[in-house]
């Protein structure tokens, strides 16, 4: 089977990994190059690496199928707080109302949670009307201004029933509220006709807890998505019977959340969107921080002059950036790490262009016969894993420094943020000395 040329590149480039032989340095195992034994290996580590912390403008919390309600006191960061703002629609405008409804037996709005990020326990939360609908064609982020809501239609998940990660809220007198409606105009027809009338909640933190909780909106195995269930009885012919009416936050509706960092009193208040603050001026840390915009960038300006400086043709056969973060204590740092390479201080580029691939991942899948195009679409090979054994992250760029060698990349800024960037909360802070570029090489011919 011919290889395609792409593939074979990509193949060569990471071929060492095939070998067993490989070369320790510092306590480092790295593969040996196909002609190590004719060919004199080289290594070096002495890149210098200044950090900076930058904040782009905003995160587009609009939909994500998540919801986030809280605030916490990140003893280095500052604080975060998070409210969240959603719609509910009937998961079907197909029933008439029912002319022969006998009662409301009950109605229940259902919470699910998924994760708790600050110190342990449970929060409790109030669920208000909103005053005004949101807008269906326009994109909510984490800096968009709080909606206005009732303070005195209120629903509170305090003593409500609790199995598992669900809370199930009574919400008898919003049924009520729903069917009178729904019997005024005996047929709901369509979403603007239903929010014209209840145009949605807001779900606010009582901060019970110093965290933020983090709920989906997603189907959880073995339970449907409806979000709010109305239970009532009618008249069939005579018998009484029972129905159920379901209403639903999916990607359908309308929903955000509002994500703010206070940075006051921390070495980060200065920092200012679209720009960047050196490491300098906050204690010699860079910072990254899931769901506030807090990007760390590290920038190797030795790279280039170590290029410059060179009289041979050099071969890269392994390039590892280990990032160990601080300790993290309560506040933990993201699963997953991406690194782009765009040195503007907006919102990450995530095109295949900008993206610092996980080689490891790549060769894994061309090994196992992906095309390069299928392998780097592969969200594995565009990210990298914390190990919590080693406390770091360990970073095979091996491709792109050698396109930095080759002169097909020339930055060598490398902007480290978290994989769900919009989705999870994490933080972390990396102090200067702890980020290092590792590089062996060998001359060609």
């Amino acid at each position: 089977m011919k290889i395609p040329f792409l593939q074979l590149v990509w193949l060569v480039l990471l071929s060492p990994a095939l070998f067993f032989s490989c070369i320790k340095t510092q306590d480092q195992a790295f593969p040996a190059p196909p002609d190590l034994t004719t060919t004199q290996t080289e290594f070096v580590d002495t890149f210098s690496i200044s950090q900076e912390t930058y904040r782009f403008d905003s995160l587009n919390t609009t939909s994500r199928l998540r919801l986030f309600s809280g605030e916490y006191t990140d003893p280095i960061l500052g604080k975060v707080e998070a409210k969240s703002y959603f719609q509910i629609l009937p998961t079907t405008y197909d029933p008439i109302y029912p002319d022969t409804l006998i009662r409301i037996d009950s109605a229940f709005m259902t919470f699910r949670y998924d994760s708790r990020y600050g110190k342990p326990g449970t929060d409790q939360f109030m669920i208000h009307k909103l005053n005004e609908q949101m807008d269906g064609d326009k994109s909510y982020f984490n800096f968009s201004p709080d909606l206005p809501y009732s303070v005195d239609t209120v629903f509170s998940t305090r003593g409500q029933k609790t199995t598992g990660r669900f809370t199930y809220i009574n919400a008898k007198a919003l049924g009520e509220e729903i069917f009178q409606k729904w019997k005024d105009v005996k047929k709901f027809s369509h979403d603007q006709q239903f929010l014209s009338h209840f145009p949605g909640f807001a779900l606010i933190s009582l901060n019970y807890v110093d965290q933020i909780t983090s709920f989906p909106m997603l189907d959880s195995a073995g339970f449907p998505p409806a979000f709010m269930r109305v239970y009532f009885r009618y008249l069939n012919m005579g018998d009484t019977l029972r129905g159920q009416y379901d209403l639903k936050v999916d990607a359908s509706a309308v929903h955000f959340a509002t994500i703010r960092a206070n940075f006051q009193g921390t070495p980060w208040a200065a920092i200012q969107p679209k720009s960047g603050l050196s490491a300098s001026l906050t204690n010699g840390k860079s910072a990254v921080q899931g769901g506030t915009a807090l990007v760390s960038r590290l920038k190797l300006p030795g790279l280039l002059s170590w290029k410059n400086a060179q009289t041979r043709r050099i071969k890269v056969f392994k390039a590892e950036l280990e990032i160990k973060p601080d300790a993290p204590g309560l506040y933990e740092p993201p699963t997953y790490i991406r690194i782009g390479h765009n040195e503007d201080y907006n919102i990450i580029n995530e095109s295949s262009a900008n993206i610092v691939y996980n080689d490891e991942q790549i060769f894994y899948l061309l090994q196992a016969l992906y095309t390069t195009e299928g392998a780097k679409n592969q969200v594995a090979s565009q990210i990298f894993p914390y190990n919590a054994t080693l406390g770091s992250y360990k970073c095979n760029i091996t491709s792109y420094i050698q396109s930095v060698i080759d002169g097909t990349n020339t930055s060598t800024s490398l902007n480290v943020y978290p994989h769900f960037w919009n989705s999870t909360l994490n933080r972390m802070l990396l102090s200067q000395g702890n980020v290092r570029l590792k590089v062996f090489y060998y001359p060609l011919p």
